[in-house]
């Protein structure tokens, strides 16, 4: 299991090619708490 934090979601929103790489080995593992749903919502 995997819980991404903010900096890893804005790579993967600015398509940053390694992280996205990475995610798409893992995706199915991969998760967000809600702090860092709240952050990417707000622009934090």
């Amino acid at each position: 299991m995997y819980l991404l934090d903010t900096n890893i979601c804005i790579a993967l929103l600015k398509e940053n090619t390694q992280a996205v790489k990475k995610f798409n080995r893992y995706f199915s593992q991969c998760y967000l708490s809600t702090i860092i749903v709240a952050e990417l919502y707000k622009g934090v």
